[in-house]
């Protein structure tokens, strides 16, 4: 852990990935001398809890940021968390943005702190970094021990969605929705086409011309990116489940010639940032609502190969979307800021 302290702000700090990421600054003792939750000027206000203490938070808009060294962004609209970062950079602060703004903007390294910390350097230019999605971490740290296990030919990834990806409105419309239906209320759809309680949508996002929706895109884009281009381009189907918490993935991938399980399994067991629950060997398999929720690691599953073409293997994936999917990264990224760049 750095031991010298910064002044940080955080701007979301109410969110559902704000909440998550005040949490892990207690819990990992992160070194900050003075915080500074933000929110925008209808969500200021209130107070969160951290380190023992109560912090005021404070509107984000009226928020002089020469008063922080570094500031993170757990949630907010494109065009604010445009502007919040450009007016932080611009008072000479370093950015962690843990939106999907910046993800795709060229010249801000997208990191990975498992993956690529090395991206950081262009931190020194941009003074912004951007965090990938919760299931692009995921993949991404799967990905990463078995590439070079053999050339790999192919990626399919049915994504699956929780409904926390639409932010705390999100997950209480799932709970308004599912207490009515169990208490045989009229149902409120909120403007959707369809209930999403006891319901699957297979669309996460816009669609483009094409058809693909924002999910699948983002998704193919960020394992790219990370991987500075060397991955086959993934073919996504993004599906948005009924559970509050936790994003799971089926990933299949075809390698140029078969690679034995034994291998494949050694190779997951001793990856950084994964959990291996093999079911083969007596260690069941993990639900997002039973395993992953609370966990730090992705955890991994159901390996297996196909019957007849042996350089196909499908395994299964799944990951706290809040804490190791967003506010964990943001964390880890920021002590390395801390220790190595203020």
């Amino acid at each position: 852990m750095p031991s010298n302290k910064v002044d940080l702000a955080v701007i979301g700090s109410t969110s559902l990935i704000g909440e998550a990421f005040i949490t892990l600054l207690g819990e990992r003792a992160f070194p900050f001398a003075e915080l500074f939750p933000l929110e925008s000027d209808e969500a200021a206000g209130g107070r969160v809890e951290c380190g023992g203490k109560h912090w005021r938070v404070a509107s984000a808009e009226a928020f002089d940021f020469g008063m922080a060294q570094l500031v993170v962004i757990c949630d907010g609209e494109s065009e604010q968390v445009q502007e919040w970062a450009q007016r932080a950079l611009g008072a000479g602060a370093l950015v962690v943005d843990l939106t999907a703004t910046h993800r795709y903007a060229t010249g801000v390294p997208l990191v990975l702190p498992e993956l690529n910390p090395h991206a950081l350097v262009d931190l020194r230019e941009s003074g912004l970094v951007a965090v990938p999605d919760a299931l692009s971490c995921a993949l991404a740290l799967v990905l990463a021990p078995l590439q070079g296990l053999a050339p790999l030919n192919r990626l399919s990834i049915t994504a699956l969605y929780s409904i926390s990806h639409a932010g705390r409105q999100g997950v209480d419309r799932l709970a308004r929705q599912t207490v009515a239906l169990l208490n045989c209320r009229e149902l409120e759809l909120d403007g959707l086409p369809s209930q999403v309680a006891f319901n699957l949508h297979p669309q996460v996002g816009g669609l483009d011309a094409e058809g693909w929706s924002s999910a699948e895109l983002g998704l193919a884009e960020e394992l790219q990116r990370l991987f500075d281009y060397n991955l086959p381009q993934a073919q996504v189907s993004a599906v948005q489940v009924p559970t509050f918490y936790g994003d799971s993935a089926t990933l299949t991938l075809e390698f140029a010639q078969p690679v034995a399980l034994a291998l494949l399994r050694e190779a997951l067991a001793e990856a950084p940032g994964l959990a291996l629950m093999d079911a083969n060997h007596g260690a069941g398999y993990p639900t997002p609502v039973g395993e992953a929720i609370g966990q730090d690691e992705v955890l991994v599953g159901r390996l297996r190969q196909h019957p007849i073409s042996e350089e196909n293997v499908t395994l299964w994936v799944t990951i706290d979307n809040l804490r190791k999917g967003s506010a964990l990264n943001g964390i880890q990224i920021a002590e390395i800021l801390v220790k190595d760049y203020i």
